[in-house]
């Protein structure tokens, strides 16, 4: 109960909803039926006779919800954001077998109610009132444990093929091992059941060959992954949205034997075809927040007839009852008039007496609800490591982008960079353009190994939280495998590119000089790899990630030693170069590259030559170098070169201290920023 003594609905925070989220129950489907002729092999997907399953009832009694008020803060507006009331005192059930279709027009309540039933999205939501499983209240993690929730949104993998897919669902939904043959046999016979056997070994989306499954197969996939345990209730938000009508009617044909089966199925359902909406067993008509009708979908006709809405013959039902609870734009008030004097009619009906007479029978405690969320995984961590690795290497493979591409790209600018540096001389020009280089291939290092992971996190970030919440597996789960699978790119790709490049500018000719130019190279990739991980995991989109990399790219190559001597630098930005792996590996492979240098040409004749223009080009005599110092303006050695950057030959102990400590925190950042998104987006 409420502290005004209101009783609150015995659903815990929604962090709770990865914990047990599904039954393990290896042999599923029995019988079957025959086919409907909707293209399906509509096989009757019976649940086992193993214990754990239990034909489950669902209710609800008296709930309320809520949108969360601003708590006094101001809008962009200058208003104070107040709390709206979206469910207003709803109370309804289903029972095994039945197919249940909830009804209504663009901000009936359809989406809110699903979600405060799954323990969806409840982080915004106020909620009051009762949820129950077989009439005995219930918390989110109890819910979680016998029910599925296929989601609007049809995310996958798509390099992955149908049944690879379901193998690694399997896997990780199950929490006693599978034998190879028996989960073989669970999955074809899935397949089958569903009519997805044609495209077992298709992948689900693959750019680069073009194939993919149509929306129809999509969808039945989705079914699919969320019945591999066999959930006595199963949730559906939109399951035929974006569909033709066919494909409509077969994926509700799969629920309809479903629930045939003794589930207990609740879908959201947008204008459906008269041909779907008489597969339903019965409808929850919502409009504003409030129930229009509740019962079987023949007596939905009757109702309307008795408050005098008559459906026009061969109309649509599904159509009309939509039309008349509608708000209509410039009719608000009459609108929401007639939606009131209907649902308050309902309310009075024989239909809602009849439907109140079973949620009388709930039983009414507030007992056994435990706000202590226990969190825990069908799989443990090295299996749950495997699973993921697995698939995340699987996926480079397949994505022609992390592979073919970054390896032309390599071979490209290496070639590209060492022909505009071709095998420089050691004299005064040579300097500078040998430090220049050495400058352009460790930026080249950074903004490659950046942008090619500044996405990785924004573009797989749905997936990861849908399955994270599934718990089938943890965040440092996911994040490490990313960081594995994608760790050969960042180590071979580097030092193949430093092998190219080092040989073709000339730099200094020992073996040791180059496996440390290579390894700092390689360094500093996963340095700038971490980084890009970092602001994928801090952004919200592609284009945001793409948009804050540059800006904080820049400052740290500023303080890199190129463009701005260390002297140079103001005391109050000084602090930058030492966030900066800029700073750090360029004084390492200046260093590397100049220490063992012992002489360096320098040009004489052109030394004179300045200096006479600085006297007013006067005439200098013969003996005059008795009197200038030979290689007066030149540099003649490496250590003079190092001298003049203001680098120190003791630093590089520092540097490569400095540059692991930024590998391990740019990647702690990131991992952390994933964790807060995690708990953010339950």
């Amino acid at each position: 109960m409420s502290q005004d003594g209101e009783a609150v609905i015995p659903i815990e925070s929604s962090e709770s909803k990865q914990a047990g989220r599904y039954f393990e129950n290896p042999a599923f489907i029995e019988d079957e039926i025959t086919s409907s002729g909707n293209g399906i092999n509509n096989n009757d997907i019976s649940p086992s006779n193993d214990a754990h399953f239990k034909p489950t009832t669902l209710s609800w009694n008296n709930l309320n919800v809520y949108s969360k008020g601003s708590n006094g803060l101001v809008s962009c507006f200058g208003k104070k954001k107040e709390s709206v009331h979206i469910i207003k005192n709803i109370t309804g059930h289903v029972k095994p077998g039945n197919l249940l279709a909830i009804l209504g027009a663009s901000g009936a309540g359809k989406t809110t109610l699903l979600n405060v039933l799954t323990g969806q999205n409840l982080n915004s939501l106020t909620i009051e009132g009762k949820v129950l499983l077989n009439n005995e209240p219930t918390t989110i993690q109890k819910l979680a444990s016998c029910s599925a929730y296929v989601q609007q949104d049809d995310l996958f993998f798509g390099v992955l093929t149908v049944r690879e897919h379901l193998q690694f669902q399997l896997e990780l939904r199950t929490s006693v091992p599978l034998t190879p043959e028996q989960r073989r046999a669970k999955i074809n016979k899935l397949l089958e059941t569903l009519g997805l056997m044609k495209v077992a070994e298709s992948r689900i989306k693959c750019s680069s060959t073009g194939q993919r499954l149509s929306g129809g197969e999509l969808k039945r996939l989705s079914v699919a992954t969320e019945i591999l345990t066999d959930p006595a209730i199963l949730f559906c938000d939109e399951p035929t949205s974006g569909l033709d009508s066919f494909m409509a009617q077969s994926v509700i044909s799969v629920l309809k034997s479903m629930a045939a089966a003794r589930r207990t199925v609740l879908a959201t359902i947008h204008q459906p075809s008269s041909e779907v909406f008489e597969m339903f067993d019965e409808i929850l008509l919502l409009s504003q927040g409030r129930v229009a009708f509740m019962g079987k979908s023949q007596d939905a006709l009757s109702f309307f007839s008795q408050i005098g809405l008559q459906c026009p013959q061969n109309y649509n039902p599904s159509d009309f009852y939509i039309q008349k609870l509608a708000i209509v734009p410039g009719r608000e008030e009459e609108c929401k008039r007639n939606v009131e004097e209907i649902c308050n009619k309902f309310s009075e009906s024989q239909f809602a007496a009849r439907m109140n007479k079973f949620d009388k029978e709930i039983v009414q405690t507030d007992d056994g609800y435990s706000s202590k969320i226990v969190f825990s995984y069908k799989r443990g961590f090295f299996m749950q490591m495997f699973l993921v690795l697995w698939r995340s290497w699987l996926t480079n493979l397949r994505e022609p982008l992390l592979t073919s591409v970054r390896i032309a790209q390599t071979i490209f600018i290496s070639l590209l960079l060492g022909l505009i540096y071709w095998r420089q001389e050691y004299n005064q020009e040579g300097i500078m353009n040998i430090n220049g280089a050495l400058f352009i291939l460790l930026a080249n290092i950074t903004f490659t190994n950046v942008f090619a992971v500044v996405n990785t996190f924004c573009l797989e970030l749905p997936i990861f939280i849908r399955e994270h919440n599934n718990g089938l597996y943890s965040v440092s789960v996911y994040f490490i495998s990313k960081t594995l699978a994608e760790l050969p790119y960042f180590v071979l790709l580097p030092f193949a590119f430093a092998s190219i490049t080092y040989w073709m500018i000339g730099l200094y000719n020992n073996i040791e000089v180059f496996i440390l130019a290579a390894f700092v190279l390689t360094l500093i990739a996963n340095v700038a790899c971490g980084f890009g991980y970092f602001i994928s995991t801090i952004s919200k989109s592609v284009t945001m990630a793409l948009s804050l990399a540059p800006p904080f790219m820049i400052p740290l190559m500023l303080f890199g030693g190129l463009f701005l001597n260390n002297k140079s630098i103001p005391v109050y930005l000084a602090w930058i170069k030492y966030l900066s792996w800029f700073y750090y590996g360029n004084e390492i492979l200046v260093v590397n590259q100049w220490r063992k240098v012992t002489n360096i040409t320098c040009d004489i004749p052109e030394t004179f030559t300045h200096i006479g223009s600085m006297l007013g080009n006067m005439s200098l005599p013969d003996d005059l170098g008795d009197v200038i110092p030979p290689g007066l303006g030149c540099i003649l050695d490496g250590k003079g070169v190092i001298r003049k950057l203001n680098f120190d030959e003791d630093n590089i102990t520092r540097n490569f201290i400095a540059l692991g400590v930024l590998l391990i925190g740019f990647r702690i950042l990131a991992f952390v920023s994933l964790s807060v998104k995690a708990r953010l987006m339950r």
